[in-house]
């Protein structure tokens, strides 16, 4: 989130500090024992512009859109990854090609969309919708887009460690339970179970 802070609109409002971004996500991440964690995090976050952390309440909801679009996109090919290793049955080998396939598709479909996005206030400029609460999405989306691809990869390779790291604690738990469970099945059934996650149907997810 300071990431894409920093690089939206720099010269707009002020530049929220690590503290602010770890007490903002902490507040979020506790308000997601009840709801979903990402619209507690984007909750806290909007109301800390109010109180003139970071920026506008507006910015900062966008600005926090975005970096979890990533995370999205993550889960996204992560459970397409999933998917097809319960269909094909793969080996070591046939893991890493199909990571590597579902990564490269992703990768380009991204890109593409992207190109999209950056002609999009341009289309919207020409209907009924040139002005209001779309076309400002659409310029900020597009906008978004224009950052440098420094911030984008930056974005995705968090992302991905996020992901890492909440998998391999899921491998460790249940190791740790003395569950049989093989990493593998683990990595199929994943993006589901964190799919799930998103609605808290008791304190901590744990529904």
């Amino acid at each position: 989130w300071l990431l894409v802070m920093r690089a939206v609109a720099p010269d707009c409002g002020s530049q929220p500090r690590f503290v602010d971004g770890m007490l903002t996500t902490t507040l979020g991440a506790l308000l997601g024992q009840v709801m979903p964690v990402q619209v507690g995090v984007a909750l806290t976050r909007s109301l800390a512009g109010r109180l003139g952390v970071g920026r506008s309440p507006g910015v900062n909801l966008g600005t926090t859109a975005y970096e979890q679009f990533f995370d999205a996109v993550v889960l996204g090919l992560a459970g397409a990854v999933g998917l097809l290793g319960l269909v094909f049955r793969p080996g070591a080998a046939g893991w890493l090609m199909l990571i590597l396939l579902v990564g490269s598709i992703g990768l380009w479909a991204l890109v593409r969309g992207g190109y999209l996005l950056t002609a999009l206030p341009g289309w919207l400029s020409r209907t009924r919708f040139s002005d209001g609460y779309i076309s400002k999405f659409a310029n900020a989306a597009a906008h978004a887009v224009k950052l440098s691809p420094p911030i984008f990869m930056q974005l995705m390779v968090l992302s991905v460690l996020r992901y890492a790291m909440v998998l391999l604690r899921a491998v460790i738990v249940l190791s740790g339970l003395g569950m049989s469970v093989f990493a593998v099945e683990v990595i199929q059934v994943f993006p589901l179970v964190q799919v799930i996650g998103v609605l808290p149907l008791t304190p901590g997810n744990l529904g």
